[in-house]
């Protein structure tokens, strides 16, 4: 059986995504899913975005400047966005990278846990319309369903079934008294890649690695709503390397 620890994307592993990026023939940025409690901080990008106009992220993302570690860029990221600071923060760890291959950004993301009395708003209306928290839940729920529109490998679909629900018949029955309460959350390629890592892929490992790539032309669709609607996500691969993280899903 071929040794799954150093598995590659088109001849890509994390240590070449790094070295690539270090060169500066990659951007680097940061990914980070904050949650107060069993609810998770969500965003809408602003109608003017050039890229993924009007869909949402469960995450705040944003570029590394030049000298400045990840942890920083999260926070100035926290700031600039969601008017949160230092204190605001009960704990932030790495879960890994997303690499996207259309924006050729490699993204290190963190799961960032806010204390109570932290207030997210919406401090850059420029670039967001809306933020708000949903519930955990609704959030793998959109997860499990956007997997199969992204195109993505029927395990990450399992995953975010696995979390959102203890059993088939739990399923059931959310089928029949709760989807019809719950919205459906338009999440970008990246950001459902970003939940993943967070909370469905077993052991969290900061070298697990998520590659996606999808039609260039989505990125620039408007979408409509809270709701997926027709749009139909095509994502070519999705990789993972990293011992911990191809165990944890076994």
């Amino acid at each position: 059986m071929k040794d799954q620890t150093d598995q590659t994307y088109r001849g890509h592993n994390l240590e070449r995504l790094l070295e690539e990026a270090e060169r500066g023939n990659i951007k680097r940025g940061v990914i980070s899913v904050a949650n107060i409690g069993n609810q998770i901080v969500v965003l809408k990008r602003s109608e003017s975005r050039s890229y993924f106009p009007c869909w949402y992220t469960a995450s705040v993302f944003g570029n590394v400047e030049y000298g400045e570690n990840y942890e920083s860029a999260v926070l100035r990221e926290l700031g600039e966005e969601l008017g949160l600071t230092q204190s605001d923060v009960k704990e932030m760890k790495s879960t890994g990278y997303v690499y996207d291959v259309v924006t050729n950004f490699l993204l290190r993301v963190f799961d960032v846990a806010l204390y109570s009395k932290a207030k997210p708003r919406n401090n850059c209306p420029e670039e967001i319309s809306l933020v708000r928290l949903c519930n955990q839940r609704d959030l793998l729920v959109s997860g499990y369903y956007l997997s199969e529109y992204l195109n993505l490998p029927d395990f990450i679909g399992e995953s975010f079934f696995r979390k959102a629900f203890r059993s088939r018949s739990e399923f059931s029955d959310f089928l029949d008294t709760g989807i019809s309460k719950m919205q459906w959350i338009g999440l970008t390629p990246s950001s459902v890649c970003a939940l993943f890592l967070c909370y469905c892929c077993g052991t969290v490992d900061e070298k697990n690695l998520v590659e996606v790539n999808y039609e260039k032309y989505l990125s620039y669709r408007k979408l409509a709503g809270f709701d997926i609607g027709g749009v139909r996500v095509v994502v070519a691969e999705c990789r993972l390397t990293g011992a911990s993280l191809l165990i944890g899903l076994s």
